[in-house]
């Protein structure tokens, strides 16, 4: 779960950084799970909920710390959020990795509109 205190710690940052997130800004979402496909079988309910699959690729491992491979699953929609429907954003993603069979939501990022996601993006178009 990711608690309130680190979404407003993250909206300090995006200002920090320029950015603001009240306006239109590119959001990432990752989850995570020992079985790609377990991760595959999550991207038709995210693409039908607007998002675009980004990437599914295994992460490298620390052998010192863990024998287990983790594989990522990255998706992105164009969003607007304040700290409250973030906090709703990510309970509907924990709910859905949750019904998947998912190990792991694991968490958001945000950066600025790049002309590729407005173009991706049918809403901004």
């Amino acid at each position: 779960m990711i608690e309130r205190a680190t979404l407003i710690e993250m909206f300090a940052t995006l200002k920090d950084n320029g950015l603001n997130a009240s306006e239109d800004l590119l959001w990432g979402y990752y989850f995570t799970d020992p079985d790609p496909e377990q991760l595959q079988a999550l991207v038709p309910a995210l693409e039908s909920r607007g998002y675009r699959f980004i990437d599914l690729f295994e992460a490298e491992i620390d052998e010192e710390v863990s024998s287990q491979s983790v594989h990522y699953l990255h998706v992105e929609k164009v969003e607007r959020h304040n700290i409250d429907s973030l906090d709703a954003r990510n309970k509907e993603m924990e709910l859905l990795a949750e019904q998947y069979g998912v190990a792991k939501y694991d968490g958001m990022d945000a950066g600025p509109l790049t002309a590729e996601s407005i173009a991706l993006s049918p809403d901004l178009n």
